[in-house]
Protein backbone atom coordinates (compact mmCIF):
# COMPACT_ATOMS: atom_id res chain seq x y z
CA UNK A 1 0.00 0.00 0.00
CA UNK A 2 3.07 2.53 0.72
CA UNK A 3 3.97 2.33 -3.41
CA UNK A 4 0.38 3.90 -4.25
CA UNK A 5 -0.28 6.33 -1.49
CA UNK A 6 3.56 7.70 -2.49
CA UNK A 7 2.62 7.98 -6.21
CA UNK A 8 -0.69 9.76 -4.86
CA UNK A 9 1.02 12.03 -2.45
CA UNK A 10 3.99 12.99 -5.54
CA UNK A 11 0.90 13.71 -8.21
CA UNK A 12 -0.98 15.91 -5.17
CA UNK A 13 1.99 17.78 -4.36
CA UNK A 14 2.95 18.70 -8.42
CA UNK A 15 -1.14 19.84 -8.66
CA UNK A 16 -0.82 21.97 -5.88
CA UNK A 17 2.38 23.84 -7.59
CA UNK A 18 1.46 23.57 -10.76
CA UNK A 19 0.29 26.94 -12.56
CA UNK A 20 -1.21 26.34 -16.35
CA UNK A 21 -0.52 29.98 -16.87
CA UNK A 22 3.02 30.41 -16.34
CA UNK A 23 4.06 26.64 -16.14
CA UNK A 24 4.38 24.02 -19.13
CA UNK A 25 3.61 20.32 -17.64
CA UNK A 26 6.60 18.74 -19.39
CA UNK A 27 8.78 20.86 -17.30
CA UNK A 28 6.80 19.82 -14.24
CA UNK A 29 7.06 16.13 -14.88
CA UNK A 30 10.65 15.95 -15.74
CA UNK A 31 12.08 14.81 -11.99
CA UNK A 32 8.88 12.28 -11.64
CA UNK A 33 8.90 8.48 -12.48
CA UNK A 34 7.06 7.61 -15.89
CA UNK A 35 3.68 5.90 -13.99
CA UNK A 36 3.17 9.14 -12.07
CA UNK A 37 3.57 11.57 -15.30
CA UNK A 38 1.44 9.95 -17.31
CA UNK A 39 -1.46 10.32 -14.55
CA UNK A 40 -0.41 13.87 -13.77
CA UNK A 41 -0.78 14.65 -17.79
CA UNK A 42 -4.17 13.01 -17.63
CA UNK A 43 -5.14 15.50 -15.02
CA UNK A 44 -3.84 18.49 -15.90
CA UNK A 45 -5.55 17.36 -20.35
CA UNK A 46 -9.16 16.71 -18.56
CA UNK A 47 -9.08 19.11 -16.03
CA UNK A 48 -12.43 20.96 -17.34
CA UNK A 49 -14.32 17.47 -17.02
CA UNK A 50 -12.62 16.43 -14.03
CA UNK A 51 -13.89 20.13 -12.09
CA UNK A 52 -17.41 19.54 -13.27
CA UNK A 53 -17.43 16.93 -10.79
CA UNK A 54 -15.13 17.90 -8.23
CA UNK A 55 -16.70 21.59 -7.70
CA UNK A 56 -20.16 19.93 -7.36
CA UNK A 57 -19.06 17.55 -4.96
CA UNK A 58 -17.20 20.34 -2.60
CA UNK A 59 -20.02 22.67 -3.03
CA UNK A 60 -21.29 22.14 0.16
CA UNK A 61 -18.34 22.01 2.04
CA UNK A 62 -16.75 25.10 0.10
CA UNK A 63 -13.29 22.72 0.27
CA UNK A 64 -11.47 21.85 -2.82
CA UNK A 65 -9.33 18.93 -2.49
CA UNK A 66 -7.04 17.40 -5.21
CA UNK A 67 -7.24 13.67 -3.94
CA UNK A 68 -10.70 13.66 -5.25
CA UNK A 69 -9.76 15.23 -8.68
CA UNK A 70 -7.20 11.95 -8.57
CA UNK A 71 -9.80 9.45 -7.98
CA UNK A 72 -12.24 10.91 -10.30
CA UNK A 73 -9.55 10.89 -12.94
CA UNK A 74 -8.77 7.21 -12.27
CA UNK A 75 -12.46 6.05 -12.54
CA UNK A 76 -13.41 7.84 -15.33
CA UNK A 77 -10.47 7.39 -17.77
CA UNK A 78 -8.11 4.75 -16.16
CA UNK A 79 -10.44 2.43 -14.66
CA UNK A 80 -9.95 -0.25 -17.58
CA UNK A 81 -6.15 -0.11 -17.81
CA UNK A 82 -6.09 -0.60 -13.78
CA UNK A 83 -8.15 -2.97 -13.37
CA UNK A 84 -10.99 -3.01 -10.59
CA UNK A 85 -8.19 -5.37 -7.39
CA UNK A 86 -5.51 -2.33 -8.43
CA UNK A 87 -8.31 0.09 -8.41
CA UNK A 88 -9.89 -0.78 -5.15
CA UNK A 89 -6.25 -1.56 -3.29
CA UNK A 90 -5.53 2.34 -4.63
CA UNK A 91 -9.01 3.59 -3.00
CA UNK A 92 -8.38 1.49 0.27
CA UNK A 93 -4.80 2.86 0.78
CA UNK A 94 -6.98 6.06 1.55
CA UNK A 95 -9.03 7.70 4.22
CA UNK A 96 -11.93 5.64 4.08
CA UNK A 97 -14.98 8.23 4.67
CA UNK A 98 -14.04 10.87 2.91
CA UNK A 99 -13.25 8.16 -0.82
CA UNK A 100 -16.83 6.35 0.60
CA UNK A 101 -18.67 9.68 0.14
CA UNK A 102 -16.90 10.73 -3.17
CA UNK A 103 -17.69 7.21 -4.84
CA UNK A 104 -21.06 6.99 -3.66
CA UNK A 105 -21.20 10.81 -5.09
CA UNK A 106 -19.76 10.11 -8.15
CA UNK A 107 -21.18 6.58 -9.36
CA UNK A 108 -24.58 7.56 -8.58
CA UNK A 109 -26.78 6.10 -11.80
CA UNK A 110 -29.34 9.74 -11.03
CA UNK A 111 -26.14 12.17 -11.30
CA UNK A 112 -24.76 10.39 -14.37
CA UNK A 113 -27.56 10.26 -16.62
CA UNK A 114 -28.42 13.72 -16.01
CA UNK A 115 -26.15 16.84 -15.08
CA UNK A 116 -22.94 15.39 -15.03
CA UNK A 117 -23.57 14.25 -19.05
CA UNK A 118 -25.00 17.54 -19.85
CA UNK A 119 -22.24 19.41 -18.45
CA UNK A 120 -19.77 16.72 -20.72
CA UNK A 121 -21.56 17.10 -23.70
CA UNK A 122 -20.59 21.13 -23.50
CA UNK A 123 -17.37 20.63 -23.05
CA UNK A 124 -16.96 17.17 -25.85
CA UNK A 125 -19.44 15.24 -28.01
CA UNK A 126 -22.62 13.86 -27.07
CA UNK A 127 -21.94 10.73 -28.31
CA UNK A 128 -18.48 10.44 -27.73
CA UNK A 129 -19.11 10.95 -23.67
CA UNK A 130 -21.70 8.32 -23.46
CA UNK A 131 -19.82 5.83 -25.09
CA UNK A 132 -16.39 6.27 -23.94
CA UNK A 133 -17.42 7.95 -20.21
CA UNK A 134 -20.90 7.34 -19.39
CA UNK A 135 -21.88 3.78 -20.32
CA UNK A 136 -18.08 2.56 -19.10
CA UNK A 137 -19.11 4.16 -16.16
CA UNK A 138 -22.21 2.61 -15.82
CA UNK A 139 -20.75 -1.11 -16.27
CA UNK A 140 -18.24 -0.97 -13.79
CA UNK A 141 -21.51 0.85 -11.04
CA UNK A 142 -22.33 -2.87 -9.49
CA UNK A 143 -18.15 -3.58 -8.48
CA UNK A 144 -18.32 -0.24 -7.09
CA UNK A 145 -21.01 -0.47 -5.16
CA UNK A 146 -19.50 -3.79 -3.75
CA UNK A 147 -16.21 -1.29 -3.19
CA UNK A 148 -18.28 1.52 -1.21
CA UNK A 149 -20.09 -1.01 1.00
CA UNK A 150 -16.58 -2.73 2.14
CA UNK A 151 -15.39 0.73 3.10
CA UNK A 152 -18.61 1.51 5.12
CA UNK A 153 -17.72 -1.64 6.85
CA UNK A 154 -14.01 -0.60 7.49
CA UNK A 155 -15.23 2.75 8.80
CA UNK A 156 -17.83 1.21 11.06
CA UNK A 157 -15.79 -1.17 12.64
CA UNK A 158 -11.80 -0.12 12.32
CA UNK A 159 -11.08 3.30 14.50
CA UNK A 160 -7.67 4.07 13.50
CA UNK A 161 -5.37 4.34 16.96
CA UNK A 162 -2.92 6.08 16.81
CA UNK A 163 0.81 4.50 17.97
CA UNK A 164 3.99 5.09 20.00
CA UNK A 165 6.96 5.86 18.32
CA UNK A 166 9.27 3.77 18.63
CA UNK A 167 12.35 5.35 20.11
CA UNK A 168 16.12 3.17 19.18
CA UNK A 169 18.57 3.04 22.14
CA UNK A 170 22.23 3.91 21.55
CA UNK A 171 24.02 0.49 21.11
CA UNK A 172 27.67 -0.40 23.14
CA UNK A 173 29.62 -1.24 20.86
CA UNK A 174 32.77 -0.68 22.64
CA UNK A 175 31.99 -2.54 26.01
CA UNK A 176 31.65 -6.45 26.14
CA UNK A 177 29.29 -8.62 27.98
CA UNK A 178 30.48 -10.47 30.79
CA UNK A 179 30.88 -14.31 29.85
CA UNK A 180 28.94 -16.68 31.86
CA UNK A 181 30.47 -19.08 34.28
CA UNK A 182 29.71 -22.56 33.19
CA UNK A 183 28.70 -25.34 35.75
CA UNK A 184 30.76 -28.53 35.37
CA UNK A 185 28.70 -31.51 34.39
CA UNK A 186 28.31 -34.98 36.54
CA UNK A 187 29.65 -38.17 34.65
CA UNK A 188 27.06 -40.78 34.92
CA UNK A 189 27.63 -44.14 36.46
CA UNK A 190 27.54 -47.19 34.22
CA UNK A 191 25.75 -49.92 35.38
CA UNK A 192 27.06 -53.50 34.97
CA UNK A 193 25.75 -55.54 32.01
CA UNK A 194 23.08 -58.63 32.46
CA UNK A 195 24.44 -61.79 31.04
CA UNK A 196 22.47 -63.23 28.08
CA UNK A 197 20.55 -66.13 28.73
CA UNK A 198 20.88 -69.22 26.56
CA UNK A 199 17.07 -69.90 26.22
CA UNK A 200 17.40 -66.91 23.40
CA UNK A 201 19.57 -69.26 20.86
CA UNK A 202 17.52 -72.36 21.54
CA UNK A 203 14.03 -72.24 19.14
CA UNK A 204 10.82 -72.39 21.45
CA UNK A 205 9.36 -75.47 21.78
CA UNK A 206 5.92 -74.41 21.08
CA UNK A 207 7.60 -73.47 17.03
CA UNK A 208 8.85 -77.62 17.37
CA UNK A 209 5.91 -78.93 18.70
CA UNK A 210 3.69 -77.34 15.96
CA UNK A 211 6.70 -78.43 12.94
CA UNK A 212 6.01 -81.82 14.33
CA UNK A 213 2.33 -81.88 13.91
CA UNK A 214 2.65 -80.21 10.60
CA UNK A 215 4.72 -83.53 9.32
CA UNK A 216 2.54 -85.51 10.94
CA UNK A 217 -0.25 -84.41 8.78
CA UNK A 218 1.39 -84.03 5.90
CA UNK A 219 2.65 -88.11 6.12
CA UNK A 220 -0.80 -88.99 6.81
CA UNK A 221 -2.61 -86.65 3.99
CA UNK A 222 -0.06 -88.39 1.56
CA UNK A 223 -0.82 -91.93 2.71
CA UNK A 224 -4.39 -91.58 2.25
CA UNK A 225 -4.10 -89.85 -1.44
CA UNK A 226 -5.13 -92.32 -3.64
CA UNK A 227 -3.15 -91.68 -7.60
CA UNK A 228 -6.16 -93.07 -10.20
CA UNK A 229 -8.65 -90.41 -8.56
CA UNK A 230 -11.60 -90.51 -11.33
CA UNK A 231 -12.00 -87.10 -12.92
CA UNK A 232 -15.13 -85.83 -14.48
CA UNK A 233 -15.08 -84.54 -17.72
CA UNK A 234 -17.32 -82.72 -19.78
CA UNK A 235 -18.48 -83.00 -23.67
CA UNK A 236 -15.86 -80.84 -24.99
CA UNK A 237 -13.09 -81.62 -23.04
CA UNK A 238 -13.74 -85.56 -23.80
CA UNK A 239 -13.90 -84.66 -27.48
CA UNK A 240 -10.46 -82.53 -27.18
CA UNK A 241 -8.84 -85.60 -25.55
CA UNK A 242 -10.08 -87.87 -27.98
CA UNK A 243 -9.40 -85.91 -31.00
CA UNK A 244 -5.54 -85.20 -29.14
CA UNK A 245 -4.66 -88.85 -28.83
CA UNK A 246 -5.70 -89.45 -32.27
CA UNK A 247 -3.56 -86.96 -33.55
CA UNK A 248 -0.59 -88.60 -32.03
CA UNK A 249 -1.55 -92.40 -33.11
CA UNK A 250 -1.49 -90.38 -36.68
CA UNK A 251 2.30 -88.25 -35.72
CA UNK A 252 3.27 -91.43 -34.78
CA UNK A 253 2.42 -93.82 -38.06
CA UNK A 254 3.90 -90.78 -40.64
CA UNK A 255 6.98 -90.84 -38.31
CA UNK A 256 8.04 -94.80 -38.89
CA UNK A 257 6.31 -94.36 -42.25
CA UNK A 258 8.94 -91.46 -42.99
CA UNK A 259 11.84 -93.81 -40.83
CA UNK A 260 11.15 -96.42 -43.05
CA UNK A 261 11.52 -94.81 -46.44
CA UNK A 262 15.03 -93.67 -47.65
CA UNK A 263 15.67 -90.14 -47.34
CA UNK A 264 18.00 -89.58 -50.98
CA UNK A 265 14.56 -89.47 -52.79
CA UNK A 266 13.26 -86.79 -50.59
CA UNK A 267 16.49 -84.84 -50.95
CA UNK A 268 16.57 -85.24 -54.55
CA UNK A 269 13.09 -84.33 -54.86
CA UNK A 270 13.81 -81.16 -52.50
CA UNK A 271 16.89 -79.89 -54.92
CA UNK A 272 14.64 -80.55 -57.70
CA UNK A 273 11.74 -78.48 -56.45
CA UNK A 274 14.29 -75.63 -55.63
CA UNK A 275 15.66 -75.46 -59.01
CA UNK A 276 12.38 -75.03 -60.03
CA UNK A 277 11.53 -72.77 -58.00
CA UNK A 278 14.84 -70.51 -58.79
CA UNK A 279 13.89 -71.03 -62.55
CA UNK A 280 9.94 -69.81 -62.01
CA UNK A 281 11.79 -66.98 -59.77
CA UNK A 282 14.03 -66.14 -63.04
CA UNK A 283 11.67 -66.15 -65.89
CA UNK A 284 9.36 -64.00 -63.45
CA UNK A 285 12.13 -61.31 -63.26
CA UNK A 286 12.80 -61.73 -67.20
CA UNK A 287 8.48 -61.30 -67.73
CA UNK A 288 8.87 -58.22 -65.43
CA UNK A 289 11.85 -56.52 -67.43
CA UNK A 290 10.27 -56.48 -70.61
CA UNK A 291 6.85 -55.67 -69.40
CA UNK A 292 8.68 -52.36 -68.17
CA UNK A 293 9.94 -51.82 -71.32
CA UNK A 294 6.78 -52.63 -73.28
CA UNK A 295 5.02 -50.21 -71.01
CA UNK A 296 7.59 -47.81 -71.54
CA UNK A 297 7.69 -47.97 -75.57
CA UNK A 298 3.79 -47.84 -75.18
CA UNK A 299 4.22 -44.75 -73.04
CA UNK A 300 6.28 -43.19 -75.93
CA UNK A 301 3.52 -44.22 -78.57
CA UNK A 302 0.40 -42.70 -76.49
CA UNK A 303 2.72 -39.34 -75.80
CA UNK A 304 3.33 -39.38 -79.79
CA UNK A 305 -0.44 -40.40 -80.56
CA UNK A 306 -1.56 -37.55 -78.21
CA UNK A 307 0.66 -35.14 -79.97
CA UNK A 308 -0.71 -35.83 -83.31
CA UNK A 309 -4.51 -35.72 -81.73
CA UNK A 310 -3.71 -32.60 -80.35
CA UNK A 311 -2.60 -31.11 -83.88
CA UNK A 312 -5.63 -32.44 -86.03
CA UNK A 313 -7.63 -31.05 -83.19
CA UNK A 314 -6.14 -27.55 -83.55
CA UNK A 315 -5.98 -28.42 -87.48
CA UNK A 316 -9.78 -28.81 -87.39
CA UNK A 317 -10.80 -25.45 -84.67
CA UNK A 318 -8.95 -23.29 -87.28
CA UNK A 319 -10.90 -24.64 -90.24
CA UNK A 320 -13.70 -24.44 -88.13
CA UNK A 321 -13.12 -20.87 -86.94
CA UNK A 322 -12.92 -19.96 -90.90
CA UNK A 323 -15.75 -21.11 -91.73
CA UNK A 324 -17.75 -19.43 -88.78
CA UNK A 325 -15.77 -15.75 -89.99
CA UNK A 326 -17.40 -17.07 -93.66
CA UNK A 327 -20.83 -17.91 -91.85
CA UNK A 328 -20.66 -14.34 -89.86
CA UNK A 329 -19.53 -12.54 -93.18
CA UNK A 330 -22.35 -13.82 -94.85
CA UNK A 331 -25.12 -13.64 -92.25
CA UNK A 332 -24.18 -10.22 -92.12
CA UNK A 333 -24.47 -9.89 -95.98
CA UNK A 334 -27.94 -11.24 -95.83
CA UNK A 335 -28.65 -8.86 -92.69
CA UNK A 336 -27.48 -5.81 -94.43
CA UNK A 337 -30.36 -7.09 -97.57
CA UNK A 338 -33.00 -7.86 -95.51
CA UNK A 339 -32.86 -4.53 -93.43
CA UNK A 340 -32.50 -2.39 -97.08
CA UNK A 341 -35.92 -4.42 -97.99
CA UNK A 342 -37.44 -3.62 -94.97
CA UNK A 343 -37.07 -0.19 -95.25
CA UNK A 344 -38.23 -0.04 -98.56
CA UNK A 345 -41.39 -2.47 -97.34
CA UNK A 346 -41.40 0.47 -94.54
CA UNK A 347 -41.38 3.63 -97.48
CA UNK A 348 -44.53 1.78 -99.17
CA UNK A 349 -46.14 0.88 -96.21
CA UNK A 350 -46.16 4.48 -95.55
CA UNK A 351 -47.67 5.06 -98.54
CA UNK A 352 -50.87 2.30 -98.20
CA UNK A 353 -51.29 3.94 -94.45
CA UNK A 354 -55.12 3.81 -94.79
CA UNK A 355 -55.73 1.00 -96.85
CA UNK A 356 -53.70 -0.84 -93.67
CA UNK A 357 -55.76 0.84 -91.06
CA UNK A 358 -59.23 -0.57 -92.79
CA UNK A 359 -57.80 -4.01 -92.84
CA UNK A 360 -57.34 -4.10 -89.29
CA UNK A 361 -60.35 -2.47 -88.52
CA UNK A 362 -62.11 -5.45 -90.56
CA UNK A 363 -59.90 -8.13 -88.94
CA UNK A 364 -60.75 -6.88 -85.16
CA UNK A 365 -64.25 -6.83 -85.97
CA UNK A 366 -63.84 -10.58 -87.53
CA UNK A 367 -61.87 -11.65 -83.88
CA UNK A 368 -64.51 -9.20 -81.44
CA UNK A 369 -67.46 -11.67 -83.62
CA UNK A 370 -65.64 -14.80 -83.06
CA UNK A 371 -64.54 -14.59 -79.47
CA UNK A 372 -68.19 -13.35 -78.63
CA UNK A 373 -69.01 -16.59 -80.35
CA UNK A 374 -66.75 -18.78 -78.55
CA UNK A 375 -67.54 -17.23 -75.27
CA UNK A 376 -71.49 -17.81 -75.56
CA UNK A 377 -70.92 -21.37 -76.56
CA UNK A 378 -68.70 -21.90 -73.67
CA UNK A 379 -71.39 -20.15 -71.09
CA UNK A 380 -73.58 -22.46 -72.10
CA UNK A 381 -71.76 -25.36 -71.91
CA UNK A 382 -70.97 -24.85 -68.13
CA UNK A 383 -74.94 -24.15 -67.76
CA UNK A 384 -75.15 -27.32 -68.55
CA UNK A 385 -72.68 -29.38 -66.27
CA UNK A 386 -73.77 -27.61 -63.43
CA UNK A 387 -77.10 -28.57 -64.16
CA UNK A 388 -76.04 -32.19 -64.48
CA UNK A 389 -74.30 -31.80 -60.95
CA UNK A 390 -76.81 -30.27 -59.62
CA UNK A 391 -79.22 -33.24 -60.81
CA UNK A 392 -76.72 -35.72 -59.23
CA UNK A 393 -76.08 -34.59 -56.00
CA UNK A 394 -80.47 -33.74 -55.48
CA UNK A 395 -80.37 -37.29 -56.65
CA UNK A 396 -77.78 -38.70 -53.99
CA UNK A 397 -79.76 -36.65 -50.94
CA UNK A 398 -82.90 -38.81 -51.78
CA UNK A 399 -81.07 -41.87 -51.85
CA UNK A 400 -79.33 -41.14 -48.43
CA UNK A 401 -82.46 -40.12 -47.23
CA UNK A 402 -84.80 -43.19 -48.06
CA UNK A 403 -81.63 -45.06 -46.50
CA UNK A 404 -82.25 -43.10 -43.03
CA UNK A 405 -86.16 -44.09 -43.11
CA UNK A 406 -85.70 -47.53 -43.08
CA UNK A 407 -85.88 -49.19 -39.87
CA UNK A 408 -82.43 -50.61 -38.61
CA UNK A 409 -82.55 -54.75 -37.72
CA UNK A 410 -80.38 -54.90 -34.58
CA UNK A 411 -80.63 -59.25 -34.24
CA UNK A 412 -79.58 -60.14 -38.05
CA UNK A 413 -79.24 -63.79 -38.62
CA UNK A 414 -75.52 -64.42 -39.67
CA UNK A 415 -74.93 -67.83 -41.92
CA UNK A 416 -71.42 -68.39 -40.94
CA UNK A 417 -70.96 -71.02 -43.65
CA UNK A 418 -71.86 -68.54 -46.58
CA UNK A 419 -68.48 -65.88 -48.05
CA UNK A 420 -68.88 -61.87 -47.56
CA UNK A 421 -68.66 -61.69 -51.73
CA UNK A 422 -66.47 -59.16 -51.07
CA UNK A 423 -64.44 -60.10 -54.36
CA UNK A 424 -60.78 -60.32 -52.42
CA UNK A 425 -58.79 -63.60 -53.73
CA UNK A 426 -58.90 -66.91 -51.13
CA UNK A 427 -62.27 -65.23 -49.83
CA UNK A 428 -63.85 -67.81 -47.35
CA UNK A 429 -66.58 -68.37 -44.77
CA UNK A 430 -66.09 -68.26 -41.03
CA UNK A 431 -66.40 -72.14 -40.91
CA UNK A 432 -64.41 -73.33 -43.04
CA UNK A 433 -61.43 -70.58 -41.15
CA UNK A 434 -62.13 -72.59 -38.07
CA UNK A 435 -61.27 -75.47 -40.08
CA UNK A 436 -57.98 -74.52 -41.49
CA UNK A 437 -56.84 -73.14 -38.67
CA UNK A 438 -57.24 -76.00 -36.54
CA UNK A 439 -55.68 -77.94 -39.38
CA UNK A 440 -52.97 -75.62 -38.90
CA UNK A 441 -53.02 -76.04 -34.93
CA UNK A 442 -52.51 -79.71 -35.61
CA UNK A 443 -49.64 -79.78 -38.02
CA UNK A 444 -47.87 -77.30 -35.59
CA UNK A 445 -48.30 -79.99 -32.83
CA UNK A 446 -47.14 -82.37 -35.03
CA UNK A 447 -44.02 -80.55 -36.29
CA UNK A 448 -43.14 -79.87 -32.60
CA UNK A 449 -43.62 -83.23 -31.71
CA UNK A 450 -41.29 -84.38 -34.23
CA UNK A 451 -38.64 -81.87 -33.20
CA UNK A 452 -38.77 -82.80 -29.94
CA UNK A 453 -37.97 -86.61 -31.17
CA UNK A 454 -35.30 -85.57 -33.02
CA UNK A 455 -33.87 -83.23 -30.27
CA UNK A 456 -34.06 -86.26 -27.65
CA UNK A 457 -32.69 -88.64 -30.79
CA UNK A 458 -29.57 -86.33 -30.80
CA UNK A 459 -29.24 -86.54 -27.10
CA UNK A 460 -29.00 -89.93 -26.87
CA UNK A 461 -26.26 -90.36 -29.52
CA UNK A 462 -24.38 -87.89 -28.85
CA UNK A 463 -24.17 -89.78 -25.33
CA UNK A 464 -23.16 -92.39 -26.85
CA UNK A 465 -20.47 -90.84 -28.58
CA UNK A 466 -18.96 -89.53 -25.45
CA UNK A 467 -19.32 -92.70 -23.83
CA UNK A 468 -17.41 -94.44 -26.64
CA UNK A 469 -14.84 -91.54 -26.79
CA UNK A 470 -14.37 -92.35 -22.40
CA UNK A 471 -14.03 -95.80 -23.52
CA UNK A 472 -11.32 -95.21 -26.50
CA UNK A 473 -9.25 -92.30 -23.96
CA UNK A 474 -9.08 -95.08 -21.36
CA UNK A 475 -7.79 -97.56 -23.71
CA UNK A 476 -5.49 -95.07 -25.23
CA UNK A 477 -4.16 -93.87 -21.20
CA UNK A 478 -3.52 -98.15 -20.86
CA UNK A 479 -1.79 -98.38 -23.79
CA UNK A 480 0.35 -95.50 -23.32
CA UNK A 481 1.47 -96.18 -19.38
CA UNK A 482 2.07 -99.49 -21.17
CA UNK A 483 4.56 -98.30 -23.69
CA UNK A 484 6.01 -96.04 -21.36
CA UNK A 485 6.52 -98.53 -18.64
CA UNK A 486 8.31 -101.34 -21.81
CA UNK A 487 9.54 -98.37 -23.24
CA UNK A 488 8.40 -99.30 -26.56
CA UNK A 489 6.26 -97.24 -29.35
CA UNK A 490 2.62 -97.21 -29.07
CA UNK A 491 2.17 -98.35 -32.44
CA UNK A 492 4.21 -101.49 -31.53
CA UNK A 493 1.51 -102.30 -28.35
CA UNK A 494 -1.52 -101.01 -30.29
CA UNK A 495 -0.10 -104.50 -33.31
CA UNK A 496 0.58 -106.83 -30.13
CA UNK A 497 -2.61 -106.30 -28.53
CA UNK A 498 -5.20 -105.51 -30.84
CA UNK A 499 -7.91 -106.53 -28.56
CA UNK A 500 -8.21 -103.34 -26.84
CA UNK A 501 -7.78 -101.01 -29.13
Amino acid sequence: MAGPLRHMEIIIQQLNKFHPENQNPFEVTAEIPVPVMDILCGCLEYKTVLDVIVDAFYIRDGKHCLLSELICYLATFRLEELGFQRFSKIIKSMDAVKICKFLRFFFNMVNLQTWIKDEWSQIYDSVYVNENWIEPLEKWQPKIQELISQLDNIADKHTIIPLKKTEPNEFHLTVPNPRAILIPEQIPRQEKTKPVSFNIYKPPRMKQHLERIKLKNRQQAEASLTDNTPVRLNAAAILREGVLYQRKVEQEIEHLLQGAQDPSKFLEWQQQMRGKDLDQQLTEAECRKLQGKLSYEEAILARQYCIQEKKKNAEQKREEVLKMHLQYAERCLQERKEKEKKVQQVAEGHKNVKQAQMKLQKCKQQTVQEISKKSQDLLLQALKDEEEKFKKRYELIQQIRAIEYVPFLKNRFIDLTKTANHGVLGEMSIVELQERLALLKEAQQKAEEEKRDLIIHEKHAKEQLLLDKLDQICMFREQFGRAAALKLPFIILFVIFPRTM
